[in-house]
């Protein structure tokens, strides 16, 4: 793609003789560096817990992510015909979503530690790339039907309802900090009343913990009756696990330095 390009003469060189050296996986990565506009880096895409190891569809599932076109994979469309077009055709922008998975069905990905391209990030406003000419709502949008897309392909084998879950707060969270009743009305035609239930007690914890009182305006205002009821406790309830989550994924130093403190006080008292 126009945003993307190789690093190293040897790269595809590479990248098929680790395949033909390793049947057992359907595709091999890399990392990339990130650039900005002005070619300034960002630094380096592909988090470092899925590299030199074998990259299955559960690290696909849990959010993890590396560079799809920054790969070579075996040619599993060759003898497919037309099987695989519904899946891809689910979306006129994006495609790297699908063949992700479409691959990942045949066997793990090995993503390589080593920079062999970089990657332009662009958001800019006359720019011709997706992620400049689509907004933040209509990517939302286009992942969920994407999600919903590969879980019909597959006849359910594979549970994408976190990466649903995850695009329809976004959907709210950009209408609540807008205060705008036409975004909120619009997001509810991807987001059902029962899912607004779950997520409303996260946004109205996150609106009274930044002291954004327009914000909780907007909430008691616009949400449905059923969507208010028992509100105030679920947001209660949200706090209660938030905090449990953070200590429960402190690093041991900062577990340590916490029981330390709280021993001295309890001392002092």
């Amino acid at each position: 793609e126009g945003d993307d390009y190789w690093l190293g003469e040897d790269r595809l060189q590479t990248l098929v003789d680790f395949l033909e050296a390793h049947p057992e996986y359907s595709r091999v990565s890399h990392r990339r560096k990130v650039v900005d506009e002005q070619d300034r880096e960002k630094g380096i895409d592909t988090e470092e817990a899925v590299l030199n190891r074998p990259f299955y569809i559960e690290d696909l599932l849990q959010g993890k992510l590396y560079s799809d076109f920054g790969s070579v994979f075996r040619n599993y469309y060759r003898e497919a015909g037309t099987k695989y077009h519904p899946l891809l055709l689910a979306s006129r922008n994006v495609c790297d979503f699908q063949d992700m998975f479409i691959t990942q069905d045949f066997g793990p990905v090995y993503v390589m530690d080593k920079v062999f391209g970089v990657y332009r990030a662009r958001s800019v406003a006359g720019a011709t790339n997706y992620n400049s000419v689509v907004s933040q709502a209509d990517r939302c949008r286009e992942n969920i039907r994407l999600a919903r897309a590969v879980e019909a392909f597959y006849n359910g084998r594979y549970d994408l309802s976190p990466m649903v879950l995850h695009n329809q707060k976004r959907l709210l969270a950009e209408a609540v900090g807008a205060r705008s009743p036409e975004l909120l009305e619009a997001a509810r035609k991807d987001v059902p009343p029962e899912t607004v239930c779950e997520i409303a007690p996260e946004l109205l914890y996150l609106a009274r913990r930044g002291k954004r009182t327009e914000e909780l305006r907007f909430l008691k205002e616009q949400l449905l009756p059923e969507e208010r009821r028992g509100l105030t406790a679920a947001a209660a309830g949200y706090a209660v696990k938030r905090v449990w989550w953070k200590l429960r994924n402190r690093k041991p130093n900062e577990k340590l330095r916490g029981y330390v403190r709280e021993t001295i006080e309890g001392a002092s008292q």
